[in-house]
């Protein structure tokens, strides 16, 4: 089944919310996005079918490439902002995607 309107707003408030301060959004704030609790999972496993975002078991956002939900060894810094990324490709991917001049830590 193709993504929907609401879909995409859910993916637009996980992007918004990972590169304004590298984190995943609350579930609050996602269910608002996602048109409420009782349909953010179904939501989700949407958005992970159609290789928007990863889940990991418990059904939480492990990645919205390029960037990782959890803390990774690869860094990206700008300022006081900090982002991880899942691997060196997708280090270099954050600065770009979001317009801004970094320091990348990667081992």
């Amino acid at each position: 089944m193709p993504l929907d309107d609401t879909d995409w707003e859910l993916r637009r408030t996980i992007y918004a919310g990972l590169a304004a301060t590298g984190m995943v959004p609350s579930r609050s704030v996602l269910a608002a996005a996602a048109g409420g609790f009782e349909t953010l999972d179904r939501r989700l496993r949407a958005l992970d079918d159609h290789h928007q975002v990863v889940l990991d078991a418990d059904g939480s956002i492990r990645m919205a490439l390029p960037f990782s939900a959890i803390p990774t060894d690869h860094v990206v810094r700008s300022g006081d902002r900090r982002w991880f990324a899942n691997c060196a490709w997708d280090s270099l991917a954050i600065p770009a995607a979001l317009g801004v001049d970094t320091e990348i830590q990667a081992p």
